[in-house]
């Protein structure tokens, strides 16, 4: 049975909120921001590894790219796409963060360093929104189920923001080696029904230029790679899990 699930007014994500690289130095501001808008893109900004690294510290506790790497540097994730890649690196609707986890990433910063181009684009969709607009037997099958993430960890598949406490899809589509009650053929089927209901989802495209960084509310937006690149890509990723201040 579907379990009543209210759905309180969060205001729609209509675009990204575009900002000026000065409000790193104001996290408080940039973070009430994040939650607000969804996602936040700064324009023109370009620094080293270490810098980007520095730009989630000021947000709070990092993500580590591997459990055992506690250097400054282990929580760059360095994410690539290239022609011809069978398996195309998040091409699939996912938040970030799922691996091991309780409880996905609360923001992912994104930083385009290399391949920028008319087919480099990443896009993100509101989960809010996609759980309002969901078939109601959908909603019905997937509402209290977990499903687990290819690391063993498990997640529910509907969850309630942490600051706006409204329902929202919180999914790794490319990552469920399981769900709950459902033998494999079921699995490849609902997410399936999943991913072609994402894809009816009005999205926002962003097509990458140099020295654009994009701040997500990973919590509220999914989101996706391209389908295919037409070069080589690299994406800079680093994600908060523990606010500090």
């Amino acid at each position: 049975m579907e379990r009543a699930l209210p759905m309180r007014r969060v205001t729609p994500f209509s675009g990204p909120l575009e900002t000026h690289s000065t409000i790193f130095d104001s996290p408080l501001v940039l973070r009430a921001m994040i939650m607000n808008a969804g996602v936040v893109k700064v324009r023109g900004w370009f620094g080293t590894e270490e810098e980007f690294v520095e730009l989630g510290c000021r947000l709070g506790a990092l993500e580590r790219a591997s459990p055992k790497d506690s250097r400054h540097l282990g929580r760059l994730f360095r994410v690539k796409s290239r022609p011809g890649d069978s398996v195309g690196v998040g091409r699939y609707w996912h938040a970030d963060g799922f691996a091991g986890t309780s409880a996905p990433a609360l923001i992912t910063i994104y930083h385009v360093v290399k391949g920028t181009s008319s087919v480099s684009n990443t896009s993100f969709v509101d989960g809010y929104a996609a759980w309002s607009n969901l078939n109601n037997p959908l909603r019905a099958l997937i509402c209290d189920r977990w499903w687990a993430h290819a690391s063993g960890s498990r997640h529910r598949f509907v969850v309630d923001h942490h600051k706006h406490q409204c329902p929202t899809i919180s999914v790794n589509l490319g990552k469920i080696s399981s769900i709950q009650g459902m033998n494999g053929v079921a699995v490849k089927r609902t997410v399936s029904r999943i991913a072609t209901a994402l894809d009816l989802e009005p999205r926002y495209v962003h097509r990458w230029t140099p020295g654009d960084v994009l701040l997500v509310d990973n919590r509220r937006m999914l989101h996706r790679g391209p389908d295919k690149v037409d070069r080589e890509r690299i994406l800079w990723r680093t994600s908060v899990i523990k606010y500090s201040i």
